[in-house]
This record gives structure tokens, sequence and C-alpha cells, in this order.
């Protein structure tokens, strides 16, 4: 879920006490949320339904994933792969696809 806020505190606000009504004494669950809020987010791009092609979701996830394990590794291959619990053969495989 990467849903802006577009209406920023004021949506937040409203979406609380609207759930809060709703769902008296039991807990909340993605589902509970409007499906514009469900929606995943990857690089800023709403993941919808028929405007990418399942691949293109694949590929800019596993992108995402990569660099952010790269990262948290500070560049270093075998401990980016470990932290993804992925071969290192593996990891570096899909890091020369991505690049």
């Amino acid at each position: 879920m990467g849903y802006q806020w577009p209406g920023n505190i004021r949506e937040l606000k409203h979406l609380i006490e609207r759930l809060s009504l709703l769902k008296v004494g039991k807990n909340i669950k993605l589902t509970d949320l409007p499906h514009e809020m469900r929606l995943p987010v990857v690089n800023g791009r709403i993941l919808e339904p028929g405007k990418y092609s399942f691949q293109e979701v694949i590929s800019s996830t596993e992108r995402e994933f990569i660099t952010s394990a790269l990262q948290m590794a500070g560049g270093n291959k075998s401990k980016a792969a470990e932290i993804l619990k992925m071969k290192p053969s593996t990891f570096r495989d899909k890091l020369k696809k991505i690049r």
C-alpha cells in the first residue's frame, strides 16, 4: 500500500473516523480500506491492474528489492543476497538482468 494522501491530514482523519464507526470493537483490515488505497505502489507508480502488464510489475518489484538490499548491504552483493535469502549466483544473475 502506498497511498499518497492528496487530502493530507484531513483525509486521513475522516478515514479513521469512518472506519472506527463501521468497525466498532473489531480490528481494521486492509480489505476495509477503499480500493484505491489498497493498490500497491512501486517507484511512485500505482500498480493498477490493466495499466501495467504482470511482467512490468514483477520486474519493477524485483528491481526495487534488489536495489534496496544492495543499499542495506553497503554495496556488498553477497550480503545483499543473504538479506534477500537468495543464492549469491541467483542474485548476481538478477542484478545483471536489471542493469
